[in-house]
């Protein structure tokens, strides 16, 4: 497989157009991410994949052989990492002629979800204790020396930018505090010009209080201003409490898909 020049993304457009539901996808084809790009040929391309942290995404339009050279590429994943990774295909099929050819490996095929809320006429509808405030990412880390639990912010930032400053320059979020205390956060993903992914998490003393809900519809409001247009929601069909904070906050269910555990 051949890492693929940045300058070259926008020819790949046309084969990931059915993966391009995922953020993550159309944003490094945009060339908005550091995620990587991946081919086995720069001119008749039968793999593409796109690298997220240990998220690929992956097209494949070839025959038997050129699955068991995807079965290859992720082998020599498995055996150079030894750590678990997630793949994603743009159908079923795919995913299934690809589990066939697996041999030996420990994996799970997972159920998830995605919603979706557009800002265009979106309303606040929680309210909340004064007791509570919230600030921007960018000043929690200007003062990032008065609060606690700064790093575990730090490392989600880093989830998906190279570093905390990259985060800063390209992306954006909310932090909930309660007096100097870090107890929740919602931070964009993978922005494009006009839309987001939302990571969100609240520590799990303050949970079962609506304070996932309230803080989604600040960050969708805050996103309105930032100017985006629609905020995504991805979530493990399991996952009810995550599924039910979403749809309090104003999101509704846009698709279905599935992700291949390798681990």
């Amino acid at each position: 497989m051949i890492k693929v020049d940045k300058k070259n993304y926008e020819q790949y457009n046309s084969l990931f157009r059915k993966l391009k539901c995922h953020l993550a996808v159309k944003a490094t084809l945009d060339g908005l991410t550091s995620c990587d790009l991946f081919a086995d040929s720069l001119s008749n391309t039968e793999i593409a994949i796109i690298r997220s942290n240990n998220r690929y995404f992956t097209e494949i339009n070839g025959d038997k052989s050129a699955f068991e050279k995807l079965v290859n590429f992720f082998g020599n994943i498995k055996d150079e990492n030894h750590r678990h990774f997630q793949i994603y295909f743009s159908n079923e099929i795919a995913g299934k002629k690809f589990l066939k050819n697996m041999k030996n490996w420990n994996y799970k095929v997972i159920d998830l979800v995605k919603y979706r809320v557009s800002t265009c006429k979106y309303k606040e509808k929680t309210d909340f204790p004064d007791l509570l405030k919230i600030l921007t990412a960018q000043e929690v880390m200007h003062n990032e020396d008065s609060y606690e639990n700064i790093d575990k912010l730090k490392e989600e930032m880093c989830s998906e930018r190279k570093n905390v400053e990259d985060f800063l320059n390209k992306s954006f979020g909310l932090c909930l505090l309660f007096g100097n205390q870090i107890i929740g956060w919602c931070l964009s993903e993978y922005n494009t010009k006009n839309s987001c992914e939302v990571g969100i998490a609240i520590d799990e003393k303050y949970r079962n209080k609506l304070l996932g809900t309230y803080l989604a519809e600040q960050f969708v409001l805050y996103s309105k201003k930032m100017g985006m247009k629609e905020i995504h929601w991805n979530s493990l069909k399991i996952n009810i409490p995550s599924i039910k904070t979403a749809i309090k906050a104003g999101f509704e269910k846009e698709l279905e898909y599935k992700e291949i555990l390798v681990y």
